[in-house]
C-alpha cells in the first residue's frame, strides 16, 4: 500500500509540475512586423498554389483513365477512345511532381515535366 501511495504521489508531482500556465518567452507586440507593406518578398516568389498541366493520353481500347495524387486524391477522370489521343489542360496543386494513372487494370506513375504529362498505354 505504501508503494502505491509513493507512486501516486510521484506521478502527481511530475504531472502537475509539467503543466505551465505562463509563457516564459512572451513576444513583444511592438517589435512584431504588423504591416503587410513591410514584408520582404523575393521577386521570383510563386504566388500560385496550382499549376496548369497539359495532359496527353492514348489508350488501346475505350476505357476510363483516372489521374490521382500519391495519396489517392482524384484530379481528373476521362474517357479514352481506342487509339485516339486525348488532350486537356487541368490545374493541379503546385507541389505535385508525380501522378498516378489508372487505366483498366494498369497503374503507372508518371512525372510532370515542364508543365506536361504524356503517356501512351499499349497492349
Amino acid at each position: 500500500m505504501k508503494k502505491i501511495f509513493i507512486l501516486l504521489t510521484l506521478f502527481s508531482v511530475v504531472f502537475f509540475s509539467s503543466c505551465s500556465k505562463f509563457d516564459n518567452d512572451p513576444i513583444d507586440p511592438t517589435s512584431a512586423n504588423n504591416s503587410i507593406d513591410e514584408l520582404t518578398i523575393p521577386s521570383d516568389f510563386e504566388w500560385e498554389t496550382t499549376n496548369d498541366i497539359d495532359f496527353s493520353f492514348q489508350g488501346f481500347t475505350n476505357a476510363y483513365i483516372k489521374v490521382l495524387s500519391q495519396d489517392g486524391t482524384e484530379y481528373l477522370k476521362a474517357n479514352l477512345k481506342k487509339n485516339e489521343i486525348f488532350n486537356t489542360r487541368y490545374a493541379i496543386p503546385s507541389y505535385e511532381r508525380t501522378l498516378i494513372l489508372k487505366y483498366l487494370d494498369r497503374t503507372v506513375e508518371v512525372d510532370i515535366v515542364n508543365g506536361t504529362m504524356s503517356y501512351h498505354f499499349s497492349e
